[in-house]
């Protein structure tokens, strides 16, 4: 998936969207990490003033 040099190899971005989609679990992984946590909040909360400003119009 990596090259020698550190560099993505070919199949490194569908590798990591196949697992994105078909194995990882954003609800676990919010459950187990702090940090992912806080972003998702921080997004959720994003949304929801953008939906807010948007609704005004």
């Amino acid at each position: 998936m990596v090259r020698a040099n550190g560099a993505p190899g070919a199949l490194y971005t569908g590798r990591l969207n196949e697992f994105a989609l078909e194995c990882w679990d954003v609800v676990k992984a919010r459950e187990r990490s702090p940090s992912l946590h806080r972003t998702i909040v921080r997004l959720e909360s994003m949304r929801d003033q953008l939906l807010a400003v948007s609704a005004a119009d």
